[in-house]
């Protein structure tokens, strides 16, 4: 009998969920030499370098955790261990035991195991939000393989029936690496996805093998030498031998679960088929669009009070006196104090089609709320759409390019004042002297992110400090498109034609000319203020 066999027993047992407590293996010789001083040896990591007996039998207690009863186990002819292969009973015999002194703890103490591959692909297929997906995946997950995992392997079917399977993490270690990036980046994740996905191995709840320890990897290219070391396990990592002390009903619901669950996740990671992701997709866009719904609601309320259509609400009366307003009525001026003394400032930008860097024209609406006191509004805001200044800029150096392959641009129909030609290095300078200064100002506009960007490059001191003060949330801008969802509880977005339609105001048909867009934009506000206020006349009715 080959030296190795004690090693074999002892891995049996181990894979059997069975503790082996080192001064219950007692080893007897027969015939040749007589048993060890106190009738006892030590566990098979302790006797490296120490002759060991020679035996014919061995009898080993060993302690069963889940019914905490006492088994004898007897093998007979066992040799014993060379000096040379020390064979840590939960170790590779072709794999130094690692240094790390938690193995025998993560074997005991640890029921739960989550596979590795599947755990690699964590930000892919658990975390919802692209942008923290991929922050997440280039500081911790890109470098995945250079963290220190105790690795264990847990075989599965294969129709050859040769050793094979998966490697599997403690759950502690999986949980301490989120931990660990919740921590820096202030953040929640848990595994949770991964136990409702059935990706989280609980043993303790299984009266079955426990998984085989490979050893420590620091390293992707100790995993894979790991990996091509499961061969040396003969046949201990052989799914029929694996499973032989379970009964055919446990083996063969332990064979669906691999099959339908872990090993598909192991070869393509929970991916788009993850019913977690799925679920909490769809909470997340409901969460956002909610969030968006109250947000457009509030800023709605916001701007009836810098028109002088709403009460700030400071106390609980308020908001309860606010629930019974009555609709407002356009023949009356407005009701309530103008709150924060604001400049609107509708803005819109044309570039050439080809190139949109190159600016060509900015339109500018104002309307000031120092202008609307006692002014009734009139119907559909007439009044007050009087008091807009507009302003229609162009560039001196593209002054004869007019766009016509993606829009029928018009530069020259200005329809609201005379139309200023400016030289591109004096165009910040024109944009800062329409706008005044040390005043509250809001921006208006339809899709106006690259509108404010292109101005911002026009050397404007007021755009060029909006650059700073919108990384801080300083200052506001309003979306008519975003403000007309909320007042007519739409769920797609118009654009400005569609708009004009839907709130039956007359408007030009040269459109696509900055000085027009911008005065119609600011024409939407007003109207969806008074909208959102009860609009109401009688002249109306």
């Amino acid at each position: 009998m080959k030296d190795a066999d004690l090693e074999d027993t002892l891995m049996r047992l181990t894979i059997l969920g069975l503790i082996v407590d080192p001064s219950d293996i007692q080893a007897f010789e027969n015939s040749h030499v007589n048993p060890p001083a106190g009738g006892s040896a030590s566990t098979a990591s302790k006797m490296s370098g120490i002759p060991p007996p020679r035996v014919s039998s061995l009898h080993i207690q060993v302690r069963d955790p889940r019914s905490n009863q006492t088994i004898s186990y007897a093998r007979s002819r066992v040799v014993g261990i060379s000096a040379e292969q020390p064979g840590d009973p939960v170790t590779s015999p072709s794999i130094a035991p690692p240094t790390s002194s938690n193995v025998e703890t993560d074997m005991e103490a640890t029921s739960t195991f989550i596979p590795a591959h599947a755990f690699s692909q964590f930000p892919r297929d658990y975390i919802i939000d692209a942008g923290q997906e991929n922050y997440i995946t280039q500081h911790w997950f890109k470098k995945f393989w250079d963290r220190s995992w105790d690795l264990f392997l847990l075989p599965v079917p294969d129709e050859e029936d040769k050793a094979s399977g998966i490697l599997l993490i403690p759950e502690p270690q999986t949980q301490a690496m989120l931990t660990e990036i919740n921590t820096a980046i202030s953040e929640r994740l848990s595994l949770g996805g991964m136990i409702q996905d059935g990706l989280a191995l609980r043993f303790d709840l299984v009266r079955g093998p426990k998984p085989i320890y490979l050893g420590k990897s620091n390293s992707y290219e100790e995993k894979e030498t790991i990996k091509a070391n499961i061969s040396s396990f003969k046949d201990y990592a052989r799914w029929e031998k694996y499973t032989e002390n379970l009964t055919d009903a446990a083996r063969a619901a332990f064979e669906v679960h691999l099959k339908n669950t872990i090993l598909p996740a192991e070869k393509n990671g929970a991916s788009e088929s993850s019913e977690f992701k799925k679920i909490r997709r769809a909470e997340k866009r409901a969460e956002v669009r909610m969030e968006r719904q109250l947000q457009l609601t509030r800023t709605l309320e916001l701007l009836q009070t810098w028109l002088g259509l709403r009460r700030r609400c400071v106390t609980a009366l308020n908001q309860e006196q606010d629930l019974l307003q009555p609709p407002i009525n356009v023949l009356m001026a407005a009701p309530y104090p103008f709150e924060d003394d604001i400049l609107f400032i509708g803005i819109d930008c044309e570039w050439m089609e080809r190139s949109s860097e190159n600016l060509t024209e900015v339109g500018l609406s104002i309307l000031d709320t120092r202008d609307l006191a006692n002014l009734p509004p009139s119907d559909y805001g007439a009044n007050w759409k009087k008091r807009i200044k507009s302003h229609h800029l162009r560039v001196s150096e593209y002054e004869y390019h007019v766009n016509n392959e993606f829009c029928h641009g018009c530069p020259d129909k200005f329809e609201w004042g005379e139309s200023a030609i400016i030289d591109k290095d004096d165009m910040g300078k024109a944009i800062d002297a329409c706008l005044g200064r040390g005043r509250s100002m809001i921006f208006v506009g339809l899709d106006m992110k690259r509108d404010m960007e292109l101005i911002g490059l026009t050397g404007s001191t007021v755009f060029g400090r909006l650059k700073y003060a919108d990384q801080a949330g300083a200052y506001c801008r309003l979306d008519v498109a975003d403000l007309f969802q909320v007042l007519r509880g739409r769920p797609e977005r118009l654009g400005m034609v569609k708009l004009l339609h839907e709130m039956n105001e007359d408007h030009t048909e040269h459109l696509h000319n900055a000085g027009n867009d911008a005065r119609y934009t600011m024409h939407l506000l007003i109207r969806i203020a008074l909208e959102s206020a009860g609009e109401k006349s009688e002249s109306m009715e």
